[in-house]
């Protein structure tokens, strides 16, 4: 129970037996007094009594279930499972950098707010590459962040599709790995599928809630670089130069298709607050029931002890 309930039931407790000890002393100095019965102090004692002992019991109840759930409630490590656009429109520049290098600092970041988490990467443009398997060794997992980097040619593609075909291949599909598991997604919002007819079914199975960071200055277009040179890549349907608009909208078009919880950040939120909501979700809210049950039984404890404290003639 949190230690504000705690202080105020041990205060009610011993403003109670002040109470009870005060009454009691009255009784003993009156006792000669008032030897007729139709003029004795009525004793409350009986029901004072009861009303401790539903107190006890209460606090006893609220104590141990607290207990009960500190030591059998033993919750799986989170794993954070990172879907990493490296289509050639990461390129593009970006608050800082380009979206690339946004996001591999939001990554890390992130990695560096929650160490507790297992971590697995799988980088996408228009085929996915599982980067690191999962695992807590965060000097490899930091080793294959520096590593990727963006495919050379426009017509690659971007496909956040295959990035969730290709992560479901290598998680386990349980409910215990789901209760522990998040996928964030950082890319810019480009859609741009070689299957088109297949784009909706990893997003329809989709067994974990997932995070999106969007990368770039969202509604603006911007050129897109060559990877292999200095020159922009261009447009291979109209020969002008390439660009790319931060856009999140058909991501979350497809994001709905599942019930699984799906949310939608930002570069430009702080890590910390992304880091807290990926917490919650991996870690769920399991303790919800006991510790409402450890609160309920505090206030029946409040409620006893004001009734025992409560004047009586």
């Amino acid at each position: 129970m949190p230690t504000l309930v705690t202080v105020a039931l041990i205060a009610c407790c011993t403003a109670t037996l002040l109470q009870w000890r005060r009454r009691q002393g009255t009784r003993r100095f009156f006792a000669d007094r008032y030897r007729d019965p139709a003029t004795r102090i009525p004793d409350g004692g009986g029901v004072t009594t009861l009303c401790l002992i539903i107190a006890a019991v209460a606090i006893a109840g609220a104590a141990f279930v607290a207990r009960q759930y500190r030591t059998t409630h033993r919750p799986a490590a989170p794993r954070l499972c990172f879907l990493l656009d490296c289509s050639p429109s990461m390129l593009a520049a970006s608050r800082r950098g380009t979206r690339l290098a946004e996001a591999k600092e939001m990554v890390t970041a992130i990695m560096d707010a929650l160490p507790e988490c297992e971590l697995c990467l799988v980088s996408f443009a228009g085929n996915a590459i599982v980067d690191y398997p999962s695992s807590r060794d965060r000097r490899a997992f930091r080793q294959a962040l520096a590593a990727v980097e963006p495919s050379p040619a426009l017509a690659a593609g971007s496909s956040p599709s295959q990035a969730l075909q290709a992560l479901m291949g290598i998680l386990p599909d349980t409910p215990q790995e789901s209760a522990h598991t998040v996928l964030i997604m950082l890319s810019d919002g480009e859609i741009n599928d070689p299957n088109p007819l297949l784009l909706d079914i990893p997003w329809i199975t989709r067994s974990y809630p997932l995070l999106h960071i969007l990368t770039g200055i969202p509604g603006q277009d911007r050129p897109v670089p060559n990877p292999l040179g200095p020159q922009w890549l261009s447009d291979p349907d109209s020969g002008a130069v390439a660009t790319s608009r931060a856009d999140d909208q058909a991501l979350k078009t497809l994001a709905a298709l599942s019930p699984q919880a799906a949310e939608f950040f930002s570069v430009a939120d702080s890590a910390t607050s992304i880091s807290e909501r990926i917490r919650q979700l991996a870690g769920g809210d399991k303790g919800a029931h006991a510790r409402h049950a450890s609160q309920l039984l505090g206030l029946i404890a409040l409620a006893a002890l004001f009734a025992a404290m409560w004047p009586r003639r």
